[in-house]
C-alpha cells in the first residue's frame, strides 16, 4: 500500500489541483500596491506544457479596500459565462510590526 502509482487517479477536480490566488504574492510582484490603484491581468500556465490555463483581469483599489476580478468561464458543454466581482481586503497587524493583507471571502 502507498507505493508508486497508488492513490487517486482521475475523478472530480480537487482543491489542490486548482488555481491559486495568493494576495501576498501579488503584493510582492507589484501587481497590487497598497495605497495605489492598479489594473492588469494575471495568467496561470501549466508547469508541464507551458500552456496558458487561466487568465483573470483585475483592478485593485486598496483605498476603497477591494480587488475586482473579471474572467470568463467556459463550462464542459461550451457555454461561456462572464464573472465580475469584488473581493474585500482586510488587514491585521502582526506582533513583529507591519501590516498583513487578507482577502475577505463571504
Amino acid at each position: 500500500m502507498g507505493g508508486y502509482g497508488s492513490g487517486r487517479h482521475g475523478g472530480a477536480p480537487t482543491v489542490e489541483n486548482g488555481w491559486k490566488l495568493d494576495l501576498a504574492h501579488c503584493i510582492r510582484k507589484g501587481m497590487i500596491k497598497p495605497g495605489q490603484r492598479v489594473t492588469g491581468t494575471m495568467t496561470w500556465t501549466s508547469t508541464q506544457t507551458g500552456e496558458v490555463t487561466a487568465t483573470v483581469g483585475y483592478e485593485a483599489n486598496p483605498e476603497a479596500v477591494w480587488v475586482r476580478l473579471q474572467y470568463t468561464r467556459t463550462s464542459a458543454s461550451g457555454t461561456k459565462k462572464d464573472h465580475d466581482y469584488r473581493v474585500r481586503l482586510e488587514t491585521t497587524r502582526p506582533h513583529y510590526a507591519g501590516i498583513r493583507w487578507w482577502f475577505r471571502c463571504r
